[in-house]
Order: structure tokens, then C-alpha cells, then sequence
């Protein structure tokens, strides 16, 4: 996420990374950027304020951000192809929006109740209708087109798509323990105890 928001955003204005430290979360990354005044729409203007007027070629674009920052794809592994997509918030108009925004386009979303955080989720479950979305998003960031190219791909034989599936996750797993790890040890670096 940190590669794709500096690419997104460095033309823009400075963009800033450092390690920072919560009891909440422990190590992690911290990612600013000041963006041009330009930008000060999105201060203003809410997801919700789209309304259904938007093409769908605008609307596939929101949703892929969104996708890109908040949203989840799994593929169960219990010996066959079993496909789920869900964009979890707080924000229950920017929820609205989203289910408004799948229904009108065909789709049959599902959305839950909050948790205790506030927290629901908009769900999907038919691999049909999950395929035809994922093939509509320009997503851009790299461990959900990562994800994606996998449930996408139809040539290769289940057991190895589920082996790929498995090794990518583990991957991903790796690559964020390692990304924890260089935040803390900067963050010790730059807080000697």
C-alpha cells in the first residue's frame, strides 16, 4: 500500500513514510502526503454525494479504490473454487453507495450488521458474479491483483491453483512480518530505550 500510495500521490505533493509505534497495533508504517489544493474536493464531497447518475466506468472506479484500501478477497480452499469479495466500513452512507452502486450494475450484494467496532461489510459469494466484478475494477494494488489473477485463471488445473493460492498467502504473511520488523527496528533506531 505504501508503494501504491506514493505512486498515486507523489506527483501531487511531498509524500512522507516513517515507522511509528502503538500498543494498539505494535510497529507499523505511517504514510502522509500533502496533497495539491487542487485535491480539496475530497474534503468535501462524500462517496455518497455520487448518487446513482455516475457511468458505470466511473462507478467501477470508485468501487476498485475503495476495493484497493478496504476490501477482501478469499478463495476457500475446500476442494473447489469457492470465491468471497467484501468491502468492510464504518461509513454506512459509503455501504449504501456500494450496495446501491453493485445492485444497479447486476449484481446481488449482501450486507451484514455491524460489529462491535461499527464495523459491516458488503459480501459477495457467486463466483459469476464476483468474476464479472473483479473483471470491471481497475485495481491497482498488487497483492489484490495478485489475488485476483488466481481466481481469474481458468487454464490451470484446481490443485494447482489451490498450491499457488496457499503460497501466495503465505507470501503476503512473510512480506508483512518482515515489513513489521524493519518498522520496529527503525523505530528503535529513532526511540533508543
Amino acid at each position: 500500500m505504501i508503494e501504491l500510495v506514493t505512486y498515486l500521490f507523489a506527483p501531487y505533493g511531498p509524500v512522507r513514510v516513517y515507522p511509528h509505534y502503538t500498543d494498539l497495533a505494535g510497529y507499523e508504517w505511517t504514510v502522509e502526503s500533502e496533497l495539491h489544493r487542487t485535491f480539496e474536493f475530497l474534503l468535501i464531497e462524500k462517496i455518497s454525494n455520487l448518487g446513482n447518475g455516475v457511468s458505470r466506468k466511473v462507478a467501477m472506479a470508485y468501487l476498485a479504490g475503495l476495493f484497493d484500501a478496504e476490501g477482501s478477497l478469499w478463495l476457500r480452499v475446500a476442494g473447489k473454487r469457492t470465491p468471497e469479495i467484501s468491502i468492510p466500513n464504518t461509513d454506512a452512507n459509503m455501504l449504501d453507495w456500494v450496495m446501491s452502486c453493485l445492485k444497479s450494475a447486476g449484481f446481488s450484494p449482501q450486507r451484514g450488521s455491524p460489529n462491535s467496532d461499527g464495523v459491516a461489510k458488503v459480501r459477495m459469494w457467486r463466483e459469476n458474479e464476483i468474476t464479472n466484478l473483479l473483471r470491471s475494477m481497475p485495481l491497482r494494488h498488487p497483492e489484490k491483483k495478485a489475488r485476483v489473477r488466481l481466481l481469474l485463471d481458468t487454464k490451470t488445473p484446481w490443485l494447482e491453483i489451490e498450491k499457488k493460492w496457499k503460497s501466495l498467502l503465505e507470501g503476503i504473511k512473510q512480506d508483512r512480518l518482515d515489513f513489521v520488523g524493519l518498522a520496529k527496528h527503525a523505530w528503535l533506531s529513532r526511540h533508543p530505550r
